[in-house]
């Protein structure tokens, strides 16, 4: 019998799931959009549109992203975890729906670190002049694109990922399993001010809510928390 040589076959690449969270973003959405699906890897994009009041949610169904409707307002980490139920990959990439200067390569920066095992968890930090990142501790690395494992979602209690205290609670969890994260200054990434997009009031006070809501999920994770660790658990959070 003739022998026939028969080349390997390659295992496919892992794909990721892309999920935005939107309120109100109806000028931006559909740039986000379009912009993740030129990027190889990705071929599973859910929209969230929480509770907006503008076309954000008839303007993303426009693509081929799977769209989420919330009837109101239900905050960030009720929007993430809905669009973590429809998605399809182990790999999870968030992104902010109001961001500007966004290209599909900055996605390659955010995902390959996640994607080769390097990390379970991956950040980029806009651009607001110089790299922060030499002087921030990681428990404040704060930022809306991220990529992530599934498992490390799953390893935050519910009740702590609720609205802006997502982020915090991410990294909080992640050092405390002991899992390796990283983060990446992308210069030319910026977003629209809340002040821009909604008016100088209601921009002011949503600003507000959001610093309180991360000062208080700072307390809770990084000083009531480690005062409740034993002697022996504590010495893994200095």
């Amino acid at each position: 019998m003739k022998h026939i040589s028969r080349k390997p076959k390659t295992a496919a690449r892992e794909r990721v799931s892309v999920i935005i969270p939107a309120y109100d973003e109806e000028e931006t959405i559909v740039g986000i959009v379009r912009t993740a699906l030129r990027h190889p890897l990705v071929d599973d994009i859910i929209v969230i549109s929480d509770g907006s009041t503008d076309e954000t949610a008839a303007r993303a169904r426009k693509t081929s992203a799977h769209v989420i409707e919330f009837s109101e307002n239900r905050g960030k980490g009720a929007a993430l975890e809905a669009g973590i139920q429809h998605a399809r990959h182990d790999v999870l990439v968030f992104l902010d729906a109001d961001i500007v200067g966004f290209q599909s390569g900055m996605l390659t920066a955010l995902i390959e670190p996640v994607l080769h095992g390097t990390m379970k968890m991956f950040t980029l930090v806009r651009e607001r002049g110089a790299d922060p990142l030499p002087y921030l501790p990681e428990s404040l690395i704060i930022g809306g694109e991220r990529a992530l494992k599934r498992r490390l979602w799953e390893l935050v209690p519910a009740e702590e990922r609720q609205g802006y205290d997502v982020e915090l609670a991410l990294n909080y969890y992640a050092k405390k399993h002991g899992l390796r994260t990283g983060a990446m200054h992308m210069p030319g990434l910026t977003q629209i001010i809340k002040e821009k997009k909604h008016g100088l009031v209601r921009g002011f006070i949503e600003r507000v809510a959001m610093l309180l809501s991360c000062g208080r999920a700072y307390v809770k994770f990084y000083v009531l928390g480690y005062l409740s660790q034993t002697p022996e658990h504590a010495k893994d959070y200095r």
